[in-house]
């Protein structure tokens, strides 16, 4: 017999009405399971076991050494994925928005998770396909393998984007880039209730981030990311309301994002 996702406790679902955990699971905002469940005939098998959560803040979906039995996936909101150190001090490694698939190499090697999941905004929502499903569906190949093959590739890639960033030094350009791609797409960023006094747009990041938070994303010191964001702050850049983010200027970060590679400087 299938088990739920509630195995241990941490995947209870927490919605009132049962038709949310099978025909209104948001499968078409998440491209991987629009391959998944691209006939008739696969959406009909696929969606009974099929699960959607609906999380509070800062709620654990799943953690760090936790048997891999699911592939998990963010329909709304966003999830962080976060490493803890032996002193007990988080790291976030990755945010997952709409559309993501979290951690996706635990489940494809039947691995236990390589880190902890953790929702970021109340209401996000995270939907989990059991392990069995996902594999059965590449053994029969076809567009949802490749997409699988895809995203597992861009992982890989944005992994060492990251590295390669971080061995450049180039501080300034990673957090600008961080804060840019926290905004998402344009067609898909949240405008800021003020626009800017000369009518440019702004973008207000409805993420909440502390700035060790931004600092561990970036892989610079605390210090210095507090340096740079004081100082766009002064530059009108960018501005804080409590945790969250405002882009006063978009482009002018998207210029800090091209400038010219230098060498690191041993504080970054």
């Amino acid at each position: 017999m299938r088990r739920g996702p509630i195995g241990d406790g941490l995947f209870q679902p927490r919605v009132v009405h049962q038709s949310l955990l099978t025909t209104e699971v948001p499968i078409d905002r998440i491209p991987l399971l629009r391959a998944l469940a691209s006939n008739a005939e696969r959406d009909h098998a696929l969606r009974p076991h099929v699960r959607l959560r609906v999380l509070s803040d800062h709620e654990t979906v799943f953690s760090e050494g936790q048997t891999a039995e699911y592939f998990h996936f963010v329909a709304k909101g966003r999830v962080k994925l976060v490493a803890v150190a032996e002193h007990g001090r988080e790291t976030i490694l990755e945010l997952c928005g709409p559309g993501s698939a979290i951690c996706i190499p635990g489940p494809t090697s039947g691995a236990s998770y390589c880190c902890s999941a953790i929702g970021m905004e109340p209401g996000s929502e995270v939907v989990a396909v059991p392990r069995e499903d996902v594999l059965a569906a590449v053994e029969r190949g076809g567009e949802f393998t490749k997409s699988l093959f895809d995203a597992v590739a861009g992982r890989c890639m944005r992994m060492c984007q990251r590295v390669s960033e971080m061995a450049a030094g180039q501080v300034e350009q990673r957090l600008a880039r961080l804060i840019l791609d926290m905004a998402g797409p344009p067609e898909l960023a949240v405008p800021n209730a003020n626009a800017g006094h000369d009518g440019s747009s702004t973008l207000r990041i409805p993420v909440r981030l502390t700035r060790q938070d931004l600092a561990d994303l970036c892989g610079t010191s605390l210090e210095t990311a507090i340096r740079v964001m004081s100082r766009w702050t002064k530059e009108r850049l960018i501005e804080r309301e409590g945790r969250a983010i405002v882009i006063l200027d978009p482009e002018a970060l998207a210029r800090v994002c091209r400038q010219p590679v230098r060498r690191a400087r041993p504080t970054e």
